[in-house]
């Protein structure tokens, strides 16, 4: 989808303004944002974002982050936004689950969406806010992740079970799970139609389905204030486990977080945009139970890098993962509140 999105903008100021970096529009502004770059003796915005596709699908918090960091300063950049919004505003749910790509963003943007009005306190916070921005963007770089620079098998470690005599608690987002529901099913519809699934990766793949399934209904009794049953607080108390199973972790090897995408190549400065997602944080947050008392839940988020760098210098996943275990690994995003996450380079997923 970026590609189309990308060559549908450049379409309309190209047709205007004729092929030259005027199309995309020439800086407006007074710093030195991220996205700026020089062609032809002009400033102009040579380098996209993550941030732009997250403004495209409309979400706030991406714009405002966009504006504040001079990311928008750039002559028709804020009417293109607008003129592309309102193309995709115009695509129905069903049409965006014709493909994975699609499918895909469809499901993260229920993370991005306003939250329930009986969703708990910490989740309707500006912190939570950025946290989900953070992790549709660090979702969105492993997505892009290729073949180029596929990831090596990483050893197998435990995972921690619930504490003992403590509920397990999963973020109270049933419409995320119902797309990635959804998502899986068309995955394993389309290639069973064409004969391309074998038995393992079937059984997987249903299995995938009843954790799905299960973790949607959880949530939705979150949200509506129910108890937890015995049945679903022993299957949260195991809950790491299951998921390690459905995903075949237990064979000896599991995917490491840390991976690294080049997603914009510019020949003319010798740069490429790199989005990355590094080691897994732990955010800690106080949630009610449904006894009327607060706990505090801990719990993963992804970690999510973007940094330009020389084209001859382009990062593999293994020299990112010795880059980030180093005082010179690239910084996070500044609009990243500090007391949302904490990391942890020791990750219980990483080597």
């Amino acid at each position: 989808m970026n590609v189309h999105v990308g060559a549908w903008i450049l379409a309309g100021n190209v047709a205007r303004y004729g092929y030259n970096w005027t199309a995309v529009g020439a800086y407006t502004g007074t710093g030195y944002p991220f996205s700026l770059g020089r062609a032809d003796r002009e400033w102009v915005r040579r380098h996209p974002r993550g941030l732009d596709l997250m403004s495209a699908l409309g979400v706030t918090a991406a714009e405002q982050i966009v504006e504040a960091e001079g990311d928008a300063d750039f002559a028709n950049y804020v009417e293109q936004l607008d003129a592309l919004r309102s193309q995709l505003d115009t695509v129905n749910p069903k049409e965006r689950q014709t493909n994975l790509y699609s499918g895909w963003l469809y499901a993260i943007e229920a993370l991005l969406d306003p939250c329930d009005a009986h969703a708990p306190t910490f989740m309707q916070s500006d912190a939570w806010k950025c946290k989900e921005l953070n992790t549709a963007l660090a979702s969105w770089a492993a997505f892009r992740h290729g073949p180029a620079c596929t990831p090596t098998g990483l050893a197998w470690q435990e995972l921690p079970s619930t504490a003992s005599g403590r509920p397990g608690y999963i973020e109270p987002v049933p419409a995320f799970y119902t797309r990635l529901l959804d998502l899986t099913r068309m995955t394993r519809r389309g290639l069973d139609a064409y004969r391309l699934l074998d038995t393992p990766v079937k059984e997987r793949l249903l299995t995938l389905e009843d954790l799905l399934e299960r973790t949607r209904d959880i949530a939705a009794a979150e949200l509506a204030g129910l108890p937890q049953t015995e049945e679903d607080a022993l299957y949260m108390a195991q809950f790491t486990h299951i998921l390690a199973e459905h995903l075949g972790w237990h064979m000896g090897e599991c995917p490491g977080t840390a991976l690294i995408s080049h997603v914009c190549i510019d020949a003319d400065t010798g740069l490429a945009v790199e989005e990355a997602v590094g080691h897994v944080d732990l955010v800690l947050v106080a949630w009610p139970c449904p006894d009327g008392t607060i706990s505090l839940a801990m719990g993963p988020v992804l970690s999510y890098y973007e940094f330009k760098r020389p084209l001859a210098d382009c990062l593999t996943d293994p020299e990112w993962r010795t880059l980030l275990g180093t005082p010179w690994r690239p910084g996070r995003p500044a609009w990243l509140p500090p007391v949302a996450l904490c990391e942890t380079p020791n990750s219980i997923l990483e080597p």
